[in-house]
């Protein structure tokens, strides 16, 4: 995995705590073990989809045991839910194109997915978008842009949205 800036990597790092909390918040599964997942995402449940593309990408689960890890499976399933607009899927398929994780690193891509998650409202998303414009990563620098996406996110709690705003050069 290559970093395109510093600035980048510093916001990656900072931004994981909080992340988790966030995504747990937007993304948790509503689901009582992985037999119920595989069958409601079997008959084309999105959200039941995108927790077993889950389960396929880190190989472990928050309902049983870890399955093996499959990167093919795992964006399948992601792309069912994606095609369903559930912007959970939408935000790991652009995770996997931002960190290189199964498919080649294409920061593009990963602008692209996370901002249909972002569209949708999904904070994690809005957060990454508001990094990428900032950095001029994945889409021509635009702090305009960023400052709007971090707000978005902020106004949803989220803490490293904020703490971005807060430095903020004063206009």
């Amino acid at each position: 995995m290559k970093f395109k800036s510093w600035g980048m990597v510093a916001a990656l790092v900072l931004a994981l705590p909080n992340a988790a909390w966030a995504w747990q918040q937007e993304c948790e599964p509503q689901f009582d073990s992985l037999a119920q997942v595989q069958a409601q995402a079997n008959k084309g449940n999105a959200e039941a989809q995108y927790w077993l593309g889950e389960a396929y990408f880190d190989g472990s689960n928050v309902l049983e045991a870890p399955l093996e890890v499959d990167y093919v499976q795992a964006r399948a399933w992601y792309d069912k839910a994606a095609k369903q607009q559930d912007a959970c899927a939408q935000h790991a398929i652009g995770w996997m194109y931002d960190s290189g994780e199964g498919v080649d690193e294409d920061m593009t891509q990963a602008f692209a997915w996370y901002e249909k998650a972002a569209k949708q409202g999904l904070s994690k998303s809005q957060f990454n978008l508001g990094v990428l414009y900032r950095d001029g990563v994945g889409v021509e620098q635009n702090m305009s842009a960023a400052k709007t996406w971090f707000a978005k996110a902020a106004a949803q709690g989220d803490e490293e949205a904020a703490a971005e705003l807060t430095d903020w050069p004063q206009e």
